[in-house]
């Protein structure tokens, strides 16, 4: 039976350890997610309001974003715009830009008026 209780403890202890947060902003605020093939940008204010420009340059959207999502893997938002999902991912990983080459801090995709784009990240100029 004690055997059994310090399997149970370690166990709860060890899912405890690894319960993912949620409540901290880790990106830095202002930041600019961008990519290519269509151009396409968003920038988060420190305010969580999120400009959205697409198909270079073409369409420019506002959006005032809920608090994010915070995971071991990155920062997520998710909201509606026009009735339909809204999501950026920002990934904790290297990028690299398909027309520049230029290397950045984050991987990014973004969902949006039902078109999802992927590209890169960084803290705004």
């Amino acid at each position: 039976m004690w055997l059994r209780w310090i399997s149970l403890s370690s166990a709860a202890l060890l899912l405890q350890a690894c319960a993912l947060p949620t409540t901290t902003e880790t990106i830095p605020l202002p930041f600019q997610a961008l990519g290519n093939e269509p151009g396409w940008s968003v920038v988060i204010s420190p305010d969580h309001q999120a400009t959205i420009t697409l198909d270079y340059g073409e369409q420019q959207l506002d959006l005032l974003l809920p608090p994010a999502q915070v995971t071991y893997a990155g920062t997520h938002y998710r909201a509606e715009y026009q009735d339909q999902p809204f999501a950026l991912d920002i990934i904790f990983n290297t990028c690299s830009d398909t027309m520049s080459d230029a290397s950045y801090p984050y991987e990014t995709r973004l969902e949006i008026l039902g078109k999802q784009y992927q590209g890169c990240g960084r803290p705004a100029p």
